[in-house]
């Protein structure tokens, strides 16, 4: 189970965290792949297993401003999953990728059988999503 080297699923039921890796969709995309599109729209969360990727923001007619580099095992996405709007950023892997995709309505089936661990995940999101945006304010000044 893959997901259990994320800390982010800590204090969640092990029968939950094996059933979002059940549902997991598994990618591995090779170096310089972009994962997704700044303005995509998106429906799903991407779990890093294995490399590192790095998050770009595109500026119109320039080229893109590196905001970040993440390295396994870590998440990135996560916004599409709290709010249906275009992709903020652009995410490119560095090295070779192994990933682990959950989507929406993977996150309602966790929902509809564990109500209890589906609100730990959201408050998670909320979590890791609000120490990301604090870090881009710190970056900025």
């Amino acid at each position: 189970n893959a997901f259990a080297h994320f800390s982010f699923f800590e204090g969640l039921q092990p029968e939950a965290i094996a059933f979002l890796d059940s549902l997991a969709e598994k990618r591995e995309l090779g170096p310089a792949t972009v994962v997704f599109h700044q303005g995509d729209l998106g429906n799903d969360v991407f779990f890093l297993v294995e490399g590192s990727v790095e998050v770009l923001s595109l500026g119109e007619g320039r080229p893109g401003k590196r905001l970040a580099v993440l390295h396994a095992p870590t998440l990135f996405g996560e916004m599409s999953l709290i709010e249906c709007a275009p992709r903020s950023a652009t995410v490119k892997t560095l090295t070779a990728c192994r990933l682990h995709v959950l989507f929406s309505t993977d996150m309602y089936q966790l929902f509809e059988k564990w109500p209890d661990q589906y609100a730990l995940l959201l408050h998670r999101l909320a979590r890791t999503m609000a120490r990301r945006l604090r870090g881009l304010d710190h970056d900025s000044t």
